[in-house]
């Protein structure tokens, strides 16, 4: 059995994985969330405070995901410097396989027109900043 851990799990694309994934028996389905108000009986469920980094490996020791989807965001980081994103990823790199980001189309700017990867970056929200300056950290951290 496959172990994965998600990440905003009680966001709207966090809780379709969840939903989906939990009735496969194929995987081990843990979350980390910080609004326990969305999984009220998974046993898995890990309250966690973003900014602990102590904290958070511990938990990614505990769980040992093969596999981290992380959906979520923290929108309190004002820098990449004190993103949940980099935290995660430097508690989780040594114990991985996989670690799967999902961005947001509000790192984009808005437009009429059909938005894919070669769309103009633009993120006109906290959100989209925040989104933006996790992918910039996580594609510098696959280059080097």
């Amino acid at each position: 059995m496959t172990k994965i851990l998600i990440t905003g799990a009680s966001g709207f694309i966090g809780t379709s994985l969840y939903k989906k994934l939990s009735c496969d028996n194929e995987f081990d389905v843990h979350v980390i969330s910080r609004n326990e108000i969305f999984f009220p009986r998974l046993s898995s469920h890990v309250i966690q405070n973003y900014s602990n980094v102590d904290e958070l490996i511990s938990v990614i020791k505990k769980i040992h995901p093969e596999i981290i989807i992380h959906a979520g965001a923290d929108m309190n980081a004002t820098t990449i410097e004190n993103s949940f994103t980099k935290n995660l990823w430097k508690a989780s790199l040594p114990l991985l396989k996989k670690f799967i980001f999902l961005s947001s189309i509000y790192v984009y700017k808005p437009s009429e027109n059909l938005i894919d990867e070669k769309s103009e970056v633009e993120p006109w929200s906290v959100y989209g900043e925040a989104k933006r300056n996790d992918e910039i950290f996580l594609e510098n951290e696959s280059i080097g």
